[in-house]
């Protein structure tokens, strides 16, 4: 089984313990959407009872994979790693132009950029250049 979804409404956690108690013992799950449409608790479980044969996850519900999750326990049988399609070079670029251009968007409209560093200064910067509609981003 394998999944390429968008996360909305209708596709967010799609394949639970049902799903998978329909699954052959010779099913590999294979997420490659987003975290979230799987989910986790109910795959662990069903591979470490032998009720499909493992799993491949690229996308988790939480980012990263929490050291405790109970993927990381199934050893063999499942296969983890971090959801990177757009770790290239002009991939990073594209996100990170993107994420400027919002941060500077979000400032001019008086708002606060989600990625201040030291948030102290955000009451500092409503009275400067928000005035008092400026809001937490």
């Amino acid at each position: 089984m394998s999944f390429h979804v968008v996360l909305t409404r209708e596709t967010r956690y799609m394949f639970g313990e049902a799903e998978l108690k329909l699954m052959k013992p010779h099913a590999i799950v294979l997420n490659a959407a987003r975290g979230k449409v799987i989910d986790e608790n109910a795959l662990a479980r069903a591979i470490a009872e032998g009720r499909i044969r493992g799993a491949a996850i690229d996308a988790f519900e939480e980012e990263p994979l929490p050291m405790d999750s109970p993927l990381r326990k199934l050893g063999e049988r499942v296969l983890l790693s971090p959801h990177s399609a757009s770790y290239t070079e002009g991939g990073e670029l594209r996100q990170g132009v993107a994420w400027a251009t919002r941060s500077v968007v979000t400032a001019l409209k008086g708002g606060i950029p989600d990625n201040i560093y030291n948030r102290e200064v955000i009451p500092r910067w409503k009275e400067r250049f928000g005035g008092p509609s400026a809001t937490l981003a």
